[in-house]
């Protein structure tokens, strides 16, 4: 079984792009309480810097608009289930549990220098 992560991208002007992503095995009750306890303001996140794909308005083909656009996505837990479905990313639950202990508190670092790309 592996779990399946649902994330929207909700730019300033309240547009929004649904993103999701499969990974390999299950998280548990205690990573996924953990992995919200990581995130930006108790929802936000940026998926590159946990090894999740990222779907925008930019990605879409898009003119980056600087007063709407920004990095950050939002997740809910109740947006992460169990699933069936076949991995879509090479990362694991472990890995990504990880990955968003990695980058606690450093959500705003990581957008600004993202935007100075």
């Amino acid at each position: 079984m592996n779990t399946k992560i649902g994330y929207l991208y909700r730019d300033a002007d309240n547009y929004k792009v649904w993103n999701e992503a499969v990974i390999n095995g299950t998280l548990n009750d205690v990573q996924k309480q953990i992995i919200r306890k990581c995130l930006y303001d108790g929802e936000y996140f940026i998926p590159c810097a946990v090894g999740l794909p990222e779907k925008t308005f930019v990605s879409l083909g898009y003119s980056y608009d600087e007063q709407a656009d920004h990095p950050f996505f939002e997740l809910s837990m109740s947006d992460i289930n169990v699933t069936y479905e076949l991995p879509t990313v090479s990362i694991s639950a472990r890995r990504l549990t990880r990955n968003f202990i990695r980058m606690r508190n450093k959500w705003a670092e990581f957008a600004n220098e993202r935007t100075r790309i």
